[in-house]
């Protein structure tokens, strides 16, 4: 990297901002949703239920703004350094972690809803993501000359997505089928309780260790612990409920 070009990486804030945004408004939607269909299934005086709810949003919206200006307080502190052969990432509180990119296995390059990534494997196997980063040419220009490799774009092989997409949801299209037929006993609520499990597979098969170029292992993590909740639920109200 010649000696011109920056060596300090700042983090796009309004791009990580309208991230947060649109999160939050969806999870916001989906407590909302969940209330919703509380109010709608209870059968005694709504009355005390919708004060609740009222009060539980109010919560939700002041919980989601105290966590959002807290993400964008620590994001806007950190930073990436690329000195010599070292990648080093500073954090708010000061902390600063390093990647050696002359023993990097691979570098390479996809795009992820609209934005441009970066994959890095260490020589340990892991893998790091970069994204949002100002000045991201340049920033990929400095990793390429600090590990010696060239950046190799990543292609999703969208027929092998296809044909996993399809196996991990038969289960679903089966049993809807058979709810067709009033001897199996088998109705909606059970179809959407294997669809719930058949997604939580189909997320765990599509993160990054199972499928290249796939969603962060974090947001896999994530999204099956609250699918697994739900799905717990929706155990619940079938077999204990009598629904």
């Amino acid at each position: 990297m010649s000696q011109e070009d920056p060596k300090s990486f700042l983090l796009d804030i309004q791009s990580f901002k309208k991230r947060i945004i649109i999160k939050y408004i969806i999870l916001f939607l989906a407590n909302l949703g969940i209330l919703l269909f509380g109010f709608f299934s209870y059968s005694e005086d709504k009355t005390n239920y919708l004060l609740m709810s009222v009060l539980i949003l109010i919560l939700i919206i002041l919980m989601f703004i105290r966590n959002g200006k807290r993400q964008l307080d620590i994001l806007s502190k950190m930073y990436f350094e690329i000195s010599g052969n070292l990648l080093k990432q500073h954090g708010a509180n000061g902390s600063c972690t390093e990647i050696e990119l002359d023993k990097i296995k691979s570098l390479k390059l996809d795009n992820l809803l609209g934005y441009k990534r970066i994959l890095l494997k260490s020589e340990k196997g892991e893998t790091h993501t970069y994204s949002r980063i100002i000045k991201f040419d340049t920033f990929i220009e400095g990793l390429e000359n600090a590990s010696s490799q060239k950046i190799q774009t990543l292609h999703r092989n969208k027929i092998k997505l296809l044909a996993k997409t399809i196996i991990l949801y038969s289960p679903s299209y089966a049993t809807y089928y058979l709810t067709r037929f009033s001897y199996t006993k088998l109705n909606m609520e059970m179809t959407y309780l294997i669809l719930t499990l058949n997604t939580m597979f189909f997320i765990h098969n599509i993160s990054e260790r199972k499928f290249e170029g796939g969603i962060s292992n974090k947001l896999a993590r994530r999204l099956i612990i609250i699918l697994f909740l739900y799905f717990l639920y929706q155990f619940y109200r079938i077999f204990y409920s009598g629904v």
